[in-house]
Formats: structure tokens, sequence, C-alpha cells
């Protein structure tokens, strides 16, 4: 992990690097990335989430003035701004020789790049994309969406569903409301992704001490390969 801030104010930039060492099997086949927050603005009773898929993001606001910074409170946003690289047969190459791995016989659809400064400049991958945010997880003091006790509850959060597997539906979802749209056609892996200012779309209506966290993938760990 590395964190470092720049000339702009009020950002902070944090590079992950993931690596499988082998303990448990040499290829890790479906691996996800969550970037967590506890946003806690001011007063942590009174903050809403939300998601835009536009900007691979999720972020926290005060449901007015805050206790702690008043009328104008901020907000807190989280963006994923270069996915992990993932191969796809079919998508993002196609697999002339049909043995699922990306190599010199087959064609290049598409490029993923890693931006490594200014020094080291940016590596361009062929036959590979960076992933875009697949999940937005809402979680607070709740029986169905609170704290995750175990490993299979972190992946359900991850994967976008609650602790339990299933999907929120934004129709009956007590802490959100979907407004001027149909909500049986609203993305349910993106809870709160409407615009909280007309407003528009899913929007989060009840306040609450909050938890997020903003996921990607699948994509694959192989041993000693970092991501």
């Amino acid at each position: 992990q590395t964190v470092f801030t720049t000339i702009f104010k009020n950002i902070i930039f944090v590079r992950y690097r993931i690596e499988n060492t082998g303990l448990v099997t040499d290829l890790l086949d479906s691996v996800y990335f969550g970037a967590w927050a506890d946003p806690d603005i001011g007063d942590y009773n009174d903050d809403l989430l939300g998601c835009d898929t536009t900007l691979n993001a999720g972020f926290a606001y005060n449901d007015g003035p805050d206790n702690g910074f008043g009328q104008s409170s901020p907000s807190l946003l989280i963006s994923i701004l270069q996915g992990p690289v993932a191969f796809i047969p079919s998508k993002t190459y196609n697999d002339i020789n049909g043995n699922g791995i990306f190599d010199e016989s087959d064609i290049t659809l598409s490029t993923a790049f890693e931006v490594n400064g200014l020094i080291k400049g940016t590596k361009e991958i062929n036959g590979a994309t960076n992933l875009n945010t697949t999940s937005f997880s809402p979680y607070f003091l709740s029986q169905t969406f609170s704290e995750p006790d175990d490993v299979p509850q972190i992946r359900n959060y991850m994967l976008g569903l609650s602790k339990t597997g299933q999907k929120i539906n934004p129709c009956d979802w007590a802490f959100g409301e979907v407004f001027n749209e149909d909500c049986n056609n609203i993305n349910r892996l993106f809870p709160y992704s409407g615009n909280p200012i007309i407003p528009q779309g899913w929007i989060n209506t009840s306040a609450n001490d909050q938890r997020m966290m903003l996921n990607t993938g699948p994509f694959k760990l192989e041993k000693n390969k970092p991501v």
C-alpha cells in the first residue's frame, strides 16, 4: 500500500499492490477488491450514502446542517481510478488457440493501463481491461446489513449483496426511496445510485451511522504476479 498527496487540496491517493504468495493455491481465480470507509462526517448519526456509476465512486454526505460542521458540512467521495487488470476472452481479446490465456497468437480487443508515476510512466497491457466498479455496499447497525461477522459475509458485501447473500430490492427497501423512476428497473448492485439533488432515482433517505464499500472484480491473482 502506498499513500501520497498532491497539490490538490483534500485529496488522498492510495495505491494497492496485491500479491498471491501461493500459501493457499497458485491461482486465485475470482478475487474482489473493496475500498471501505466509515465516513463519520461530523456527527456520525446523520450520514447519508450514494454512488455514482459514471465516476466509479461512492460518497457520503449529511442530511442537512451538521452538529459538528454546521451549515456547510463537507462530503466524502471514494473513487477507483485504476481498476485491476483483467483478461476476458471474447471481450478484451480473441482467444485464437482456445487455451483461455492471452498469448502472442491471440488478437487484442482492448488495452489496460498501469500508471506508475512521472518517472516510470504508464505501462500498457494488451488484451486486457481495467475493471470498473461492480457493486456498492452500504451497511450500518441493523440485523441484515450490520458489520460482517465472518469471511463469507464480507465476501457477500464485496459482491454487492446482503450478509446472507441477497440483492437489495429498491422497491421495498426501508432506508431509501426511488424518485421519478420505476424501482423495478434499478440496478440492485448499486444502492443509492440516483441524484439526491434533483432528486432522481434511488436515494438514501434514512440518515444513520453508516459504512460503505466500493467493489470491483473478479480478477485473477497468480502466484508471484502482483496486481
